[in-house]
């Protein structure tokens, strides 16, 4: 692309370029100040006047203040001290029951993961399935090579 340019450029180049008249260059600065002065005298309609920007800013002030008085009307106006709040409530037995479960699956999952990161595993994972299975099902009535497939 620049080559082209530089072609374009050599084959102006031989060409004179003519000097404007002075006439022409009178007329064009004449445009320009005439257009310039117009866009002076003629306000576009969507120019800010000065008093709007006054009642902007004092809308903005008034909302702040409305928000910040409406803030401390809905807080206390003291925080609580650390010895007065309610303490935390004891947990439900349903729920002890619940945590010392996960805290037991937990744990056996730990063991589970501790002792297979040592041990070989072949490709097909199917022994990795079953113990799996085997550790997370709570019904053992069922033959430990049976993996819950019929």
């Amino acid at each position: 692309m620049h080559e082209e340019i530089a072609d374009h450029e050599k084959w102006l180049a031989v060409y004179s370029t003519p000097a404007p008249s002075a006439s022409a260059v009178a007329r064009a600065k004449s445009a320009a100040r005439e257009a310039m002065l117009a866009s002076r005298v003629r306000r576009p309609r969507t120019a800010w006047r000065v008093w709007q920007g006054v009642a902007a800013s004092a809308a903005i002030i008034a909302l702040a203040v409305f928000v910040g008085y409406r803030a401390v009307q809905t807080t206390p106006s003291a925080p609580l001290a650390v010895a007065e709040r309610d303490p935390i409530p004891s947990l439900p037995e349903a729920s002890r029951e619940g945590t010392t479960r996960v805290t037991d699956f937990d744990d056996d999952l730990t063991d589970l993961e501790t002792w297979s990161a040592q041990a070989n595993w072949g490709m097909s994972g199917a022994s990795l399935f079953e113990l799996m299975d085997e550790a997370l099902d709570d019904d053992t009535d069922r033959a430990p090579g049976d993996n819950g497939s019929s």
